[in-house]
């Protein structure tokens, strides 16, 4: 058994290269869709983080402050 925190950040990207971090045991990474990603997780509450996350951006977006500096 191995304990560790787990951080999420919503956040925007310059680039979408990604690459796993093996030394963390992580096999593969990348960038994906909101349904693409609600997919792939196993457990109850990432998908809730996940659709908080989403219902954030959107609010963001819909106020026009997504990917605008006035947000920082």
């Amino acid at each position: 058994m191995i304990e560790k925190d787990v951080h999420w950040y919503l956040m925007m990207s310059d680039s979408y290269y990604s690459k796993p971090q093996r030394e963390e045991h992580f096999v593969d990474s990348g960038y994906y869709k909101f349904h693409e990603a609600y997919h792939l997780l196993k457990f109850a509450n990432e998908k809730q983080i996940l659709e908080k996350a989403y219902g954030e951006y959107l609010d963001l977006k819909k106020a026009n402050l997504w990917g605008s500096r006035k947000y920082f």
